[in-house]
């Protein structure tokens, strides 16, 4: 009898695991054409009604798209394409007006420190984008800048711009009398530049639009410059540097004179600027017509690379404010400021070994032109 119960008891027991098995074979089977169909499963389209029309243009407005577009927009309104077309996109103009200096041998003076107005730049430009990131621009710049070494030198003996006039340090001969001089320039140029424009904003930003924009731009162009320095007063004559000091010092007639340090450059500057002429007669040192093509009469060409940053505030659908920095480097060119010969060898002067370059900090009004009825903003 007992042997009968447990016969009975491990018979229940297969049939039980003989149906649980049955049952994960038949749980596995029905869940396999659902894995399939994740597989396989193409875009689902809402209704019209749901479709994101857009913030700056009505995506759905074909009047904004050209038409050698038309395709893929087509396919788009007809639900076969996930992306409507690009659209057209304005002109932009624009002008504007900021800091124009030279990073040289010489340092500058910025426009406030300046006697008769200068380190000022203004420039024009047109800009056409070609997509949301990338624009090109062509930009027009008009500068000059000027500077005053607050240092006196006696080691100018290959620089024609002043060695003419003053007596120079002369290696052979030390033991002759030398005329101090303070290195001064005014530059004069013209710039054109093309950019290729890279937009920040469209990298990450996941917005429609947006009041501030930032930008990254790289420039090649045409500089033609031409750089002059005050070394005769108004008479024709060489300065007396020491004098002018004197006369300009506060109380001690030889303080400025004999105390030329960095805490007193720009009472130097002062002094030198209040008892010069301010004329830049003369031609600085330069390469026209030897290494550098001449342009314009008097001015040195020069192949000019060039980088920098801005930043772009919307005032409106037609109007932006721009604040920009440009790095401008003319190739292999250490006579923007007129003077490349360092203070080693007294009396035989090398070259310094760095070039010159141009900072143009700016203030820009620019507006886009269009029917804004079938071009969006750029």
């Amino acid at each position: 009898s007992t042997q009968s119960t447990w016969g009975i008891i491990k018979q229940s027991v297969m049939v039980n695991k003989k149906y649980l098995l049955l049952a994960s074979v038949c749980s596995l089977l029905a869940t396999q054409p659902v894995f399939a169909q994740e597989g396989v499963q193409t875009a689902k389209w809402s209704g019209r009604d749901m479709t994101y029309r857009g913030q700056s243009y009505d995506v759905l407005d074909t009047n904004y798209v050209p038409g050698f577009r038309m395709k893929q927009h087509r396919k788009f309104l007809n639900h076969q394409y996930a992306f409507p077309a690009r659209p057209r996109n304005m002109w932009e103009i624009g002008f504007g007006a900021g800091l124009y200096n030279v990073s040289g041998d010489v340092p500058t003076l910025m426009a406030w420190q300046t006697k008769g107005g200068g380190s000022m730049g203004y420039h024009l430009h047109v800009r056409k984008a070609w997509g949301y990131v990338f624009s090109t621009r062509l930009q027009y710049i008009y500068g000059t800048a000027k500077g005053m070494q607050w240092q006196e030198s006696r080691n100018y003996r290959y620089n024609p711009g002043w060695k003419d006039f003053y007596q120079a340090a002369i290696l052979d001969n030390l033991n002759q009398p030398t005329d101090p001089v303070f290195y001064n320039y005014r530059l004069e140029a013209h710039q054109l530049n093309l950019d290729l424009i890279a937009s920040l904003n469209n990298i990450k930003f996941h917005k429609a639009k947006t009041g501030v924009s930032a930008y990254a731009f790289v420039g090649l162009g045409a500089y033609a410059y031409n750089t002059r320095v005050d070394a005769r007063d108004k008479a024709g004559q060489p300065y007396d540097f020491h004098q002018i000091l004197r006369t300009q010092s506060p109380a001690d007639s030889f303080y400025l004179v004999r105390n030329q340090i960095h805490e007193n450059r720009r009472d130097i500057q002062k002094a030198l600027q209040a008892g010069m002429d301010g004329e830049y007669e003369q031609d600085a040192e330069h390469e026209r017509d030897r290494r550098r093509p001449e342009i314009f009469n008097n001015k040195t060409l020069q192949f000019a690379p060039s980088f920098g940053l801005g930043f772009q505030i919307r005032l409106s659908q037609r109007i932006n404010l721009s604040i920009e920095d440009r790095v401008t480097i003319p190739w292999d060119d250490d006579l923007l400021d007129g003077q490349r010969w360092s203070e080693q060898v007294f009396g035989s002067p090398v070259q310094t070994s760095q070039n010159d370059a141009v900072n143009y900090l700016n203030l820009g009004l620019n507006f886009n032109l269009g029917n804004k009825r079938k071009s969006i903003e750029p």
